[in-house]
């Protein structure tokens, strides 16, 4: 329905697969909060540990995980292993 609407309203025809991959991706966006993710990856900030450089490391391999994950999502094909 909400696509209807949509093209109705204007917007591009966009199919339900193309829609709810789009979807997919925004919501694995919201769900690590990418920019809090990236500012912790930068200044190592944590509750878990006062060692810095440690948290920035488990911070920035939690990172690559998570757009590893988003690049396959959208068919890139990419190395897992860094």
């Amino acid at each position: 329905m909400y696509l209807e609407r949509y093209a109705e309203a204007g917007g591009p025809k966009v199919s339900l697969q193309t829609f709810q991959a789009e979807v997919a991706v925004l919501s694995r966006q919201q769900a690590l909060d990418l920019g809090w993710t990236l500012r912790r990856a930068l200044d190592g900030l944590s509750d878990w540990t006062e060692d810095r450089d440690e948290a920035r490391q488990v911070w920035r391999a939690d990172l690559y995980r998570f757009l590893l994950a988003l690049l396959k999502d959208a068919g890139a094909d990419v190395q897992t292993e860094r």
